[in-house]
């Protein structure tokens, strides 16, 4: 019996009724955007809204605090 195929841009439903809009996904990581005391900057929320705008139907933030 063949399995059937998912496709990345289908919707994902998650528990609790939030679907995503398709199944890519971004990790977290270490941006390097922060200031010397670990606070959010402008670089960051640059950062944040392109990759917000990419289309990637989940972002998993770093480390922000």
């Amino acid at each position: 019996m063949e399995k059937e195929r998912v496709r990345l841009d289908t919707p994902l439903p998650l528990p609790r009724g939030v679907t995503l809009p398709n199944r890519l996904g971004r990790s977290a990581m270490t941006e390097g955007c922060a200031d010397l005391l670990g606070r959010a900057t402008e670089s960051q929320e640059r950062v944040y809204r392109v990759w917000g705008q990419s289309g990637t139907g989940l972002l998993i933030t770093g480390n922000i605090q």
